[in-house]
């Protein structure tokens, strides 16, 4: 369960990170924007796969 949720904040982390870097550099959209775009993105992508990952995955 642990492991579950280490990987969803990895996956926030990793979304956030694109999202914003894409709004920034390709969209140019000013910089509270795209921070709050991108935390948004990332907690859709960490919670989607938080509650769509199969807990069994690593056996």
């Amino acid at each position: 369960m642990a492991d579950r949720r280490a990987r969803a904040v990895g996956q926030f982390v990793v979304g956030f990170l694109i999202a914003t870097a894409v709004e920034l550099f390709l969209f140019n959209v000013p910089l509270p924007r795209a921070l709050a775009l991108g935390a948004a993105i990332g907690v859709g992508v960490g919670l989607g796969w938080y509650l769509t990952a199969d807990g069994d995955a690593d056996e």
